[in-house]
């Protein structure tokens, strides 16, 4: 009933009234994500003396997991520069904040569909996990602009990320790398509004070249993401950015 409860009556009693009472697991009325976490089935055998068996089934929550780390993608300590992962003595990057989103249309790019699941701040060594999640597809989003990321770093890694979180299980690792200046990064998107500005709505366009240009050495091209960003710093090839040198950013 609406309570749970459950009443079978008018059954044979004794040696020869021995039952199994099973629940049927793939019930589609079900919560999302539940798995029973008490015996399944169970025998009773009503007596003569004892007519009523009770039996209760317990279902437990979503436990699925989706986390990783912010880090300083620096090479610090014999470290790697800018590839996205956490090595070397890279410091972890404490107290930013995260907010997990349900990829409603499962389009791995966040719009106005996607709905807030969570939220938190890194914790020590840049860390984080939402836990508790039911199984499907999610976007992690990092705030870039929190005012604890390092002075002058930049998030190079994709933001967000998409996480797909199995039934009661972790989904892969999504890490966040930062790295120093010089960075030129920005993003390509439909301008519904010819504002110059990207407003809610306002798609990020993929898959185009943004050329990086000194006018002395080898021209640098890097291609917009999923999202429409593009990024270049000290470690893009042909020869990385330079401090302190102008450049000419262009879309052929």
């Amino acid at each position: 009933n609406a309570s749970g409860g459950y009443s079978f009556t008018n059954l044979p009693t004794g040696n020869n009234g021995k039952y199994l009472v099973d629940v049927a697991q793939t019930d589609p009325d079900l919560p999302t994500g539940y798995v029973i976490g008490t015996p399944d089935p169970v025998s009773v055998n009503p007596l003569p003396g004892n007519p009523t068996s009770t039996v209760n089934f317990g279902f437990d929550p979503p436990s699925g997991s989706a986390g990783g780390t912010l880090f300083q993608d620096d090479a610090a300590g014999g470290g790697t520069f800018g590839n996205g992962v956490k090595d070397g003595a890279e410091a972890g990057i404490a107290n930013i904040s995260i907010t997990l989103y349900s990829d409603v249309n499962a389009n791995g790019i966040l719009d106005a569909s996607d709905t807030v699941a969570a939220s938190m701040n890194s914790a020590a060594g840049g860390t984080y996990n939402f836990t508790g999640l039911a199984a499907g597809q999610y976007l992690i989003d990092v705030n870039e602009l929190d005012p604890d990321v390092p002075a002058t770093y930049a998030l190079k890694s994709t933001d967000p990320k998409v996480a797909t979180v199995p039934l009661n299980a972790a989904a892969g690792a999504s890490n966040f790398g930062f790295v120093p200046p010089p960075v030129i990064k920005g993003t390509l998107f439909y301008d519904l509004d010819s504002d110059g500005i990207q407003d809610a709505g306002e798609m990020g366009i993929p898959g185009l070249s943004v050329t990086i240009d000194d006018g002395v050495n080898p021209v640098i091209t890097v291609i917009t993401d999923a999202n429409g960003d593009y990024f270049a710093d000290q470690s893009t090839a042909p020869g990385g950015l330079i401090l302190n040198t102008t450049y000419t950013v262009s879309v052929p």
